[in-house]
């Protein structure tokens, strides 16, 4: 006699109230390519491209400006490497790419760099680059500790 009274849940009309969403310091992401394992390597090297500029940062220039930069500086090396994914991939027909296909993996990679350095500024900017327990920890003050007779006496002639 239960099982006749019980409706669907999702019959059943709901009204919830709407409830403000707790504010998070800064949202995590996950950034994800796929690509054919083939290309490994290119892709690697053209990641690897990016990430070795020298980064500097300061009041006017931030992460994503930095990460901006590197992209012009790797040009040459990602077509040779769009040209080397293409023939490799072109022996597997099963995972071949246009080379499209291939300017929209490569440009994808150069996004996601820059939105990196995006994410870095965020940190930054939110203060998460800081230890938060700085403040509880606090410095002791410095003591004279003579570690097994090291320290040099001073007080006879």
């Amino acid at each position: 006699m239960l099982a006749q009274q019980a409706t669907p849940a999702a019959a059943q009309p709901v009204s919830v109230e709407a409830a403000p969403e707790p504010r998070q310091p800064f949202a995590a992401r996950v950034f994800v390519i796929e690509y054919p394992i083939y290309i490994s390597p290119m892709v690697a090297q053209y990641t690897n491209c990016l990430r070795s500029r020298e980064v500097v940062i300061g009041e006017t220039v931030s992460f994503e400006v930095e990460h901006r930069k590197a992209v012009p500086l790797c040009v040459k090396q990602e077509k040779k490497l769009k040209e080397d994914a293409f023939e490799r991939l072109t022996s597997r027909p099963k995972y071949a790419m246009t080379m499209e296909q291939l300017g929209d993996l490569f440009d994808s990679i150069k996004m996601t760099h820059i939105d990196r350095g995006r994410v870095m500024d965020g940190y930054m900017d939110r203060g998460l680059d800081r230890d938060p327990y700085a403040p509880q920890v606090g410095q002791s003050p410095a003591t004279d500790v003579d570690m097994a007779g090291t320290a040099a006496d001073t007080t006879t002639p």
